[in-house]
């Protein structure tokens, strides 16, 4: 645990054993035969087979996670820190980008779950985000 308060800075770096054991599942994974439904109502029971082998085959075939994960590092400035809570510490994980503009406007940006800090990287680049330095 680091010292509460103190900014770490933090790199995506899903472990070999981790990605071996997804990519065992995908490799393995079996999908059902969809439940017969009435046009329009295709959804109705869970995602359709042919869109869960589309994904499926793109999963085993296309996505490449250590890229995945190499944009994600050379794209956002993330820093974890340890916030105490009551008797437990809360390891929070934010991404800091600092505007090169004098008198920016701190700006902080929380998300729901679910989704995740990367639905507003175009926010993030975009000229406006100039005027901000973004948490």
């Amino acid at each position: 645990m680091a010292d509460a308060g103190q900014p770490i800075p933090f790199k995506i770096n899903v472990s070999t054993e981790t990605l071996d054991w997804v990519t065992q599942r995908v490799q393995s994974a079996r999908v059902i035969p969809d439940v017969q439904q009435p046009a329009g109502k295709e959804w109705a029971d869970g995602t359709p087979s042919t869109v869960m082998n589309d994904l499926v085959d793109y999963w085993k075939n296309a996505y490449d996670w250590r890229k995945v994960e190499a944009k994600l590092n050379g794209t956002y400035n993330m820093f974890t820190v340890d916030i105490p809570e009551g008797d437990e510490v809360i390891n929070l994980h934010f991404v800091h980008h600092r505007s090169d503009r004098p008198g920016a406007i701190p700006l902080l940006f929380a998300h729901g779950w679910p989704g995740n800090f990367t639905e507003a990287s175009s926010s993030f680049q975009s000229d406006a985000a100039r005027l901000f330095t973004l948490f």
